[in-house]
């Protein structure tokens, strides 16, 4: 059982360690710094609405950092696999 919330193990662990709380799939998706970086975007989805896609981690200076198209469907290429 945890004996510090990650709040509190910030602050015991804060100052010039290198240290970084391990955060939740949606507290990363919703990280200002990601966000800012391009890591964390958003997109419109056709069937979904819209939706966080997750960034190239490598940002390089003269390549844009494009989204392309949403991921597929679940389920959506396993059948065209099983198809064959």
């Amino acid at each position: 059982m945890a004996s510090k919330t990650q709040a509190e193990w910030v602050k015991f662990m804060g100052g010039d360690d290198c240290f970084a709380p391990v955060y939740s799939p949606k507290e990363t998706l919703e990280n200002p710094h990601l966000i800012g970086r391009g890591m964390a975007t958003k997109m419109q989805d056709p069937k979904r609405g819209e939706i966080i896609q997750i960034g190239f981690p490598a940002v390089l200076s003269e390549e844009p950092n494009n989204k392309r198209i949403p991921a597929p469907s679940l389920g959506k290429i396993q059948m065209r696999f099983l198809a064959i």
